[in-house]
């Protein structure tokens, strides 16, 4: 006769069947031989339902043969169903002692059970086709079965899946040592979903001991996945980091900030992570700290680039460079305005409609600068002119003509105050140029007179190439 004892998952008050040893009498039943069934134990494993029998032990059986071991006179077999496996006993069997035989849940494809007149009979298929059948009790075997059926079921589809998020996580690991960043954060992102997958299965568990087994399984498994993730999304967050960098030192100031963000992002989520699975933690803050700091770098240079122009253009000893860095301010300023445009919240210094009244200045200088110029063109064809050097003349009418025509291209655009009076100096000087043009086709010879005139400077250089400039502005 067997017996089938149910534990309430308590530490304490372990039945003696579990705790002792020694071989019974006439009126004692025996245990084990050597050590108490709990010593087969693992630390942290917790017994579930003890069964146990005097003579009939347990039954292998394969597609070849057959085995059978009993316990010796006057000890017992005891099966111990845990949280995470059956361990089977059997006392006294020889002169080595007590045997002792485990299967993991995970390895039990199929539970079957007998009810015999004296005894019951607990029969386990593991996978690869070999049984065993443990002789028992009947009380309470079918509380027994349909534990064995659920766990076992859980175990195996756990493996299975913890096994295919070990595949996974090799390949994500493989790719990122490739350089193929894309494919291993599809891998890891496979692993992840599948982490989901068998924590819904342990969840399901009809045993709190089990589930604590299951999850401390998962949680190994979990641990790996976050050290493989986070070292990808690291690798993934400095390339996006470079890449950033380059949209910045392009200008792309709004792909840089969102390809800054989404690295800043990809080191958030590897810091998400328990720090214990994280590698190199303090790295990878560092990393991210460094990021943030790049953020607010971003923000500002746009208009602190700009000012930068606009402060060399003011300091420019020449007009000729100082339209340079004019030109340079206000194609910068252009661009700090037009930054974020109409989202409700910006990223980068500078209100708009600062930034609006300070290109407009910055306009109206640069026009003014350019007018300055073609006045001392001007001024240096009229010289020409009267000297009767007609084709240098030309030359630097046609140059101050293009210093009008940009200073109308700016101020039509951000100075319309000036426009009128740019066109008005802008005819005059093409009205110069016929007039030049038509001196030089009347001469005979087509030689460039250079006599002195009356009141003339007796030089062959006008004023502004000797380094004489007319700053004038535009008359409002």
């Amino acid at each position: 006769m067997g017996q089938i004892i149910i534990l309430d998952n308590s530490e304490d008050d372990l039945p003696d069947v579990l705790t002792s040893t020694g071989q019974g009498g006439f009126l004692s039943s025996g245990t084990l031989q050597e050590s108490p069934a709990t010593a087969a134990l693992e630390g942290d494993e917790r017994a579930q339902f003890v069964l146990t029998n005097g003579k009939y032990g347990v039954t292998f059986e394969s597609e070849t043969r057959r085995d059978e071991v009993r316990p010796g006179k006057g000890y017992r077999t005891i099966g111990v169903v845990t949280d995470r496996r059956l361990v089977i006993l059997v006392g006294g069997v020889d002169e080595d002692g007590d045997h002792e035989f485990a299967v993991p849940h995970a390895e039990i494809e199929q539970v079957e059970t007998t009810t015999r007149l004296r005894h019951g009979e607990l029969t386990i298929r593991r996978t690869g086709g070999a049984t065993l059948t443990l002789y028992c009790g009947t009380d309470g075997l079918d509380t027994v079965t349909t534990f064995l059926d659920a766990v076992s079921q859980a175990w195996v589809h756990t493996e299975t899946v913890l096994e295919d998020i070990r595949t996974s996580l090799v390949e994500a690991s493989d790719r990122r040592e490739d350089g193929d960043i894309a494919a291993a954060r599809a891998a890891v992102r496979n692993a992840f979903d599948r982490l989901s997958d068998a924590e819904a299965t342990v969840s399901g568990v009809p045993s709190e001991r089990a589930v604590a087994a299951m999850e401390r399984r998962v949680e190994t498994v979990s641990a790996r996945a976050a050290t493989v993730d986070t070292r990808i999304r690291r690798s993934y967050a400095n390339q996006l980091r470079d890449e950033g960098e380059q949209y910045w030192r392009d200008q792309r100031y709004e792909a840089a900030y969102d390809t800054f963000e989404a690295a800043l992002d990809e080191y958030e989520a590897a810091l998400s992570h328990r720090y214990e699975d994280v590698p190199d933690v303090s790295t990878v803050q560092s990393e991210r700290d460094r990021l943030r700091e790049t953020l607010d770098r971003l923000s500002a240079a746009p208009i602190e680039r700009a000012e930068q122009a606009a402060e060399a253009a003011a300091a420019a000893d020449e007009p000729e460079q100082a339209v340079t860095h004019w030109e340079i301010a206000l194609e910068r300023y252009r661009t700090a305005m037009g930054l974020d445009w109409g989202a409700d919240e910006r990223r980068f210094d500078g209100d708009p409609a600062a930034i609006r009244d300070r290109l407009g200045e910055v306009a109206q200088r640069l026009t003014e600068t350019r007018r300055t110029i073609a006045s001392d063109k001007t001024e240096a064809g009229d010289w020409y002119a009267a000297a009767g050097q007609y084709d240098p003349a030309i030359e630097e009418f046609e140059a101050a003509r293009e210093a009008f025509e940009n200073a109308l291209e700016t101020a039509h655009d951000c100075y319309p105050d000036a426009v009128e009076h740019l066109r008005t100096e802008l005819d005059a000087v093409e009205g110069r140029i016929e007039r030049a043009q038509a001196e030089l086709t009347e001469c005979d010879d087509g030689s460039q007179p250079t006599s002195d005139r009356d009141g003339a400077v007796d030089e062959t250089t006008p004023a502004h190439a000797a380094g004489e400039n007319n700053h004038s502005v535009v008359e409002k």
